[in-house]
């Protein structure tokens, strides 16, 4: 994991921190409403454990917030603004190619059957 990707996880469960507390809800609670062993907050809250999506989505509802919300809220704590978005290309197929010349294949081995 590089870098700049551990100060965003890192700015992400501060927000996630900063939700729960101005909810009053204890890590065992939020855990609970998100359906994660009650341990992982705590983990998360001290950048012990990373987040997935899976879990950051059920978080943010368990916190009556969208997973865009929390996102962007992360952002800002990690100084890149919400709306500075890279557009990506479309993906671009290339033609697959075969890894051995026409006609010079390998032959396929035969199981042994016991």
């Amino acid at each position: 994991m590089g870098e700049s990707s551990r100060k965003f996880s890192t700015a992400f469960n501060r927000v996630v921190r900063r939700h729960r507390l101005a909810q009053e809800l204890s890590q065992e609670a939020l855990s609970e409403r998100a359906e994660v062993d009650r341990t992982y907050v705590g983990l998360l809250e001290r950048g012990q454990r990373g987040v997935g999506l899976d879990v950051a989505k059920r978080l943010a509802e368990a916190l009556g917030r969208s997973l865009t919300e929390l996102v962007a809220e992360a952002e800002e704590e990690w100084g890149q603004p919400a709306e500075r978005h890279v557009q990506l290309p479309h993906a671009v197929v290339a033609e697959s190619k075969e890894p051995w010349p026409a006609g010079k294949r390998p032959a396929r081995r035969q199981r042994r059957r016991s």
